[in-house]
């Protein structure tokens, strides 16, 4: 299965990999550089004055402070490609927008090469999309090394709102955002690539309509690499929904989210996503407290769930799609170990067949390992280790060469879900000599509740 997983993973990511190149863009090699200072010792008073004079590949540099007022929002660069930035790096600059108005519109079919860095923008507000930055008419910006917060737009991107172009976000930090779709970003038909950015209490305007509160994207190409996603709130994807398009999300963590109707970190809908070494922790929904997928299908890989807040939490991964899809969830930890009203398993499985593969499936408080939610359901097992769930062991569906052992994970308690050197998850230590779940070894051996085995007894475990 290893082969179909990186092939199916390179056709997944192929249409995102022209898009991750644009992290490295420059801008032109020769320019203008205009000042800008609010105290009268640069080129220009305000930042638009500056703006209205770039010709493509010009450059304006914004010296320390906070720029309020006319002139320092709405601030449109019309055709031009250029680079607003701050003179002393991020956090010496805030455009401080007081709530009446968005920092920046782009629609002038501007390419990648128009970059906002260093900047801190607070206090964006619009009634309808991109309450800081609104990025329209199939346009592109790179918005790097800066501080997005308060922001507010009541329908669409409490902070940015993209339609039909390129937006490239590294390094930024979204915080306080709110929109009813897209707290920190919406995306439509355009292509969204967001690296090593933090979504914090991104949340809704509209509490009962509400979805997507980090990132909503919509037919949108998105790759979402070494993210943060912390205490985001919407009824559904509290992290990040995706709808239609192609998703890659690797590399990133999300810490107390919720979403009570579904996707308390991640929610998919008639796509595909690639979601791969992601970290899932304290994330509540009724319906999917880490992630829920519909009419989709999606390849999970190298991933650590787990719940631990005293919540009703149904599930930890939801699948519900159609019979001929086939989700696959490979070398992933799975447990719930403190979640005490955790009520149903750890996996819902409802009219799809996915096949879980080289899995912890440990711990469920009170549910199941793999629960079958109904429909025609045929889930392939194997080669996991499935182990102290209070709501039984037994699994359904093709399950075969499986181990019913403690996975000897290290620390559970101190969420350390690497493995003990005398752990079966190691290759060393089960009959098909692979690594099982997201972790390797992390300390020496451990001890384990269960009676000592020997090699002969562990392959009888098979079933």
């Amino acid at each position: 299965m290893g082969a179909l997983v990186n092939r199916r993973t390179a056709r997944l990511l192929a249409p995102l990999a022209t898009a991750a190149l644009t992290l490295g863009l420059t801008g032109t090699a020769h320019s203008t550089t205009y000042s800008v200072d609010h105290a009268g010792s640069a080129d220009f008073l305000t930042i638009q004055e500056a703006v209205s004079v770039c010709a493509d590949g010009d450059t304006v540099v914004i010296l320390p402070g906070t720029y309020t007022g006319p002139g320092n929002r709405d601030i449109d660069p019309g055709t031009a490609n250029i680079h607003i930035c701050s003179q002393d790096g991020r956090g010496s600059v805030t455009i401080d927008c007081e709530e009446l108005a968005r920092a920046f519109y782009i629609h002038g079919g501007q390419d990648t090469t128009t970059v906002l860095s260093g900047l801190v923008i607070t206090g964006g507000n619009d009634e309808d999309e991109g309450g800081a930055l609104r990025v329209g008419e199939s346009s592109s910006v790179k918005i790097t090394n800066s501080i997005i917060r308060e922001c507010v737009a009541d329908y669409r991107g409490g902070a940015i709102n993209i339609t039909g172009g390129l937006l490239v976000a590294r390094s930024c930090s979204f915080t306080g955002c709110r929109s009813r779709s897209g707290g920190g970003i919406y995306a439509r038909d355009a292509t969204c690539v967001l690296y090593n950015c933090s979504f914090v209490l991104c949340k809704y305007t509209y509490a009962q309509q509400s979805e997507g509160g980090g990132v909503y994207a919509e037919d949108t190409e998105c790759l979402i690499h070494r993210c943060l996603f912390k205490r985001c709130i919407a009824r559904t994807g509290a992290g990040a929904k995706i709808i239609g398009g192609q998703a890659d999300i690797r590399d990133s963590e999300f810490f107390w989210g919720y979403g009570p109707d579904g996707g308390g970190a991640v929610y998919a809908e008639r796509c595909n996503p690639v979601i791969s070494a992601c970290v899932f922790r304290r994330n509540i929904s009724l319906q999917g407290c880490a992630l829920m997928a519909k009419e989709s299908s999606p390849l999970i890989i190298d991933c650590t769930f787990t719940a631990d807040y005293f919540e009703d939490i149904q599930y930890l991964i939801a699948i519900f799609t159609s019979a001929e899809e086939q989700p696959v969830i490979s070398n992933c930890t799975v447990t719930a170990h403190r979640a005490w009203r955790f009520s149903r398993g750890l996996i819902a499985v409802a009219n799809a067949s996915p096949l879980i593969e080289r899995c912890v499936l440990a711990f469920s408080h009170v549910g199941t390992a793999v629960y079958d939610a109904g429909g025609v359901c045929n889930p392939e097992i194997t080669n996991c280790v499935v182990y102290g769930n209070a709501g039984g062991d037994s699994l359904f569906g093709y399950y075969h060469d499986n181990l019913f052992i403690d996975p000897l994970l290290c620390d559970i308690d101190a969420y350390d879900f690497g493995v003990c050197l005398n752990s079966p998850c190691l290759p060393a230590g089960n009959p098909w000599r692979a690594r099982v779940g997201a972790h390797g070894a992390a300390c020496g051996d451990c001890n384990s509740p269960v009676e000592p085995m020997s090699w002969g007894a562990i392959k009888a475990l098979y079933r």
